[in-house]
């Protein structure tokens, strides 16, 4: 509501919103990031650190582009506030800027899982929002309960139907016939990463995230271990082309909660998302065939 206020073009935020949360599967703390370590036996803290450059290189992606938008289409643009400004707003905003820092410091500390940080965190929102901005009241509360009900809900099908369809492919052994097929006719790990790639951002279009890791990563592990290619890179190669499945037509998930927020029909949101997802593939690119962007901090780390 507030870029429509602002006179942003409905189309580009509702491209924006829908796509750059997406990021989060390669900022850690990442629960997908968890899944392919537990599914392939390689270190979550080093996924983490590769996950940092990556994620940069994702979101970079989306900032230059909106920045050249901007340019292009002379959005509105608000006057620069001074400093004293600057810091009286990061006072007033102190209460709202402690919820990442309880989330991501409870989880590193041990406190509490990341679900239960989630919790948490909504419980400390409620109270915030209550007795300190003194902006909820119950009856808001209670709205607020039912639209994120709706919205679980619409997402919570989304996955169950994307379960069913992974309990098929599984059956009928189609990832196992791919990956024959791709062990007798790659030998290259450029097209080997091109296949992968392919394959994963047509798997995400259909498929919820976890699942699609379940399944392929297994596969897709000791296929690229032979060929020499680092199986942490390929763990954020991999979360890289789901991130994008998120937000790409016909069923990515966050077109669908876009659309219970926003009310927008979804053949809109998945129509303006489309350049963002040309943007985000140009990322991956380079996440695929610059390791270094993943490498970077595991190296120094972990070497």
């Amino acid at each position: 509501p507030e870029l429509i206020r602002q006179k942003y073009p409905e189309g580009f935020s509702l491209g924006l919103i829908a796509s750059s949360g997406s990021v989060a599967l390669l900022i850690p703390p990442s629960l997908t990031m968890i899944i392919y370590a537990t599914a392939t036996g390689v270190s979550v803290g080093e996924l983490f650190m590769a996950g940092v450059g990556a994620g940069i290189v994702y979101g970079l992606a989306t900032l230059i582009y909106v920045f050249f938008y901007a340019r292009k289409h002379k959005l509105p643009v608000d006057e620069r506030s001074s400093f004293k400004e600057i810091m009286q707003n990061t006072v007033d905003a102190m209460w709202s800027l402690a919820v990442p820092v309880i989330i991501l410091g409870g989880i590193y500390f041990g406190i509490f899982t990341a679900t239960e940080a989630a919790g948490v965190s909504a419980i400390y929102a409620i109270f915030v929002g209550m007795f300190i901005y003194k902006e909820l009241t119950l009856k808001k509360l209670y709205e607020v309960c039912v639209r994120s009900a709706v919205t679980c809900a619409q997402v919570l099908v989304l996955v169950a139907g994307a379960q069913t369809f992974a309990w098929f492919l599984t059956v009928a052994r189609l990832p196992q016939t791919l990956t024959e097929g791709i062990v007798q006719n790659v030998h290259s790990p450029f097209l080997f990463l091109l296949l992968n790639n392919v394959i994963l951002l047509i798997v995400g279009m259909f498929m919820e995230g976890i699942a699609a890791i379940t399944i392929l990563a297994p596969l897709f592990f000791p296929i690229a271990v032979q060929m020499g290619i680092n199986p942490v890179h390929l763990g954020i190669i991999m979360i890289a082309n789901l991130a994008i499945g998120n937000f790409t037509p016909p069923f990515g998930l966050n077109l669908f909660v876009a659309n219970g927020v926003t009310g927008v029909s979804v053949s809109k949101i998945a129509s303006a998302a489309m350049v963002f997802v040309a943007v985000s593939v140009a990322a991956l690119l380079v996440i695929t065939y610059v390791p270094g962007v993943s490498m970077f901090l595991p190296n120094i780390v972990y070497r």
